[in-house]
Order: C-alpha cells, then structure tokens, then sequence
C-alpha cells in the first residue's frame, strides 16, 4: 500500500528532494506513485498459461549463429581515444 511514509522513502533512497506540494501538472508525489501502481495493477489481470519457464528468446525462433571474428589490436582501438595511458582509455572521472 501506498501512503506518505513510503513515498518519502522512496525519494530519500533515491537521493531526491521530497517535497508534498503539487507538482506542476498539480499532483502530489503520494498520487503520482498511487497512479503508477494502478497503471501496474493491470499486469495482474494477464493470463498466465503454458509453460512459464520458457526463455524470452525460445520464442523468436531462429537466431544468427555465433562467428567468430578478428578484433581491432589495442593500439588500433587506443588511437581513436581523446588520452591513453598505457594500454588503457582515460577518461573523466565521473564521481
């Protein structure tokens, strides 16, 4: 069930700002995540027949087959890099 404590949970796992005023399209948080279930909810009322252990991609059919192919050497995937250093990309640090 959905109530004010779990959707303030939900943002400060999230590491977002809660607040329970209206958004701009004028809803709170509470009845956005209320919203959200319900639109889930419907995923309840699916028949569930047959063999439900069967992979997602038994049912495409046939696939390509594995080829194995030649790969670029590390010197030829470093010379498109911005910066390198020894046999590895540099990149910005992203935290």
């Amino acid at each position: 069930m959905v109530n004010q404590s779990l959707v303030e949970r939900l943002y400060k796992l999230a590491a977002l700002q809660y607040s329970p005023e209206p958004s701009s399209a004028g809803s709170s948080p509470l009845a956005d995540f209320e919203q959200i279930i319900e639109f889930f909810s419907v995923l309840q009322q699916l028949p569930i027949t047959g063999d439900n252990n069967v992979p997602p991609c038994a049912v495409l059919g046939d696939l390509r087959s594995d080829e194995v192919v030649t790969s670029q050497t590390v010197n030829a995937a470093l010379d498109n890099a911005a910066q390198s250093h020894q046999s590895y990309f540099v990149v910005p640090r992203v935290m």
